[in-house]
């Protein structure tokens, strides 16, 4: 299985760049946060996949990576839902209470398993991913509920988000798959291990289009009401002259 362990690495990194590179055409602008999570990102793939090769040593390494990843993707949700809300009378409001959401989130989980640190590292950390996967699938549930309502409708940042959800929902379920493998069902953590990097790349191709794609705004008017009244006047003459 060593095989199809280094083709995902560079089937991943290889998105990675991908994204990389068509944020540097001028998104990187717009997404200050995605570009600077995007480079953290390919740097610890690589020092990931250096010591996966026996080229570094690094004990415990891929978890203070992880740990490393899952914070910038807060900040990343963050900036995702400040530049949501810009244009709203709240915003300084929302900011407070995302800040103040992530740091209890984060507070919360440490506390809940730090009994957990001193026996095993690794399932300390990796309950803790998950409960920070699932404060992340709340937040950007809340974005995307806050893009939907809002009249102005931008499609990329409708899939930048998107890609979040999907990678947050695989990371929560996968994180759940692999503490319930300990410490003998080896299936259920490569199943759980499957379902974290399926997650991510497809998060990395959703961000991949969402980039490719020129970015279109959709202004959403509603229609007056008193237009219901003069449509039922013209669709009862209509009737009216029909039967004589």
């Amino acid at each position: 299985m060593i095989w199809l362990q280094w083709l995902i690495f560079f089937v991943s990194l290889g998105l990675q760049l991908f994204v990389i590179g068509l944020l540097r055409r001028g998104a990187y602008k717009d997404y200050p946060f995605v570009f600077a999570y995007s480079l953290i990102l390919i740097m610890t793939t690589v020092a990931d996949g250096a010591v996966f090769a026996g080229l570094a040593r690094m004990e415990s390494g891929f978890y203070r990576n992880e740990a490393m990843r899952q914070l910038l993707l807060f900040t990343v949700v963050m900036s995702l839902m400040d530049r949501a809300i810009r244009e709203r009378p709240y915003r300084g409001r929302i900011r407070i209470f995302l800040a103040l959401s992530a740091c209890a989130a984060v507070l919360i989980s440490v506390q809940i398993h730090s009994g957990d640190h001193y026996v095993h590292y690794n399932l300390w950390a990796t309950q803790v991913g998950r409960d920070l996967s699932f404060a992340s699938v709340v937040l950007t549930l809340l974005l995307w509920v806050t893009l939907i309502s809002s009249q102005r409708k931008d499609a990329q940042l409708l899939m930048v988000t998107g890609g979040l959800g999907l990678q947050f929902t695989g990371e929560a379920i996968g994180q759940s798959m692999r503490q319930m493998s300990v410490p003998h069902h080896h299936i259920l953590l490569l199943a759980g291990n499957l379902v974290l990097t399926a997650s991510h790349l497809m998060r990395l191709y959703v961000w991949s289009e969402a980039f490719r794609r020129p970015r279109t705004l959709q202004h959403i008017d509603k229609e007056p009401d008193d237009e219901i009244p003069t449509f039922r006047r013209q669709a009862h003459q209509t009737l009216s002259i029909e039967s004589v």
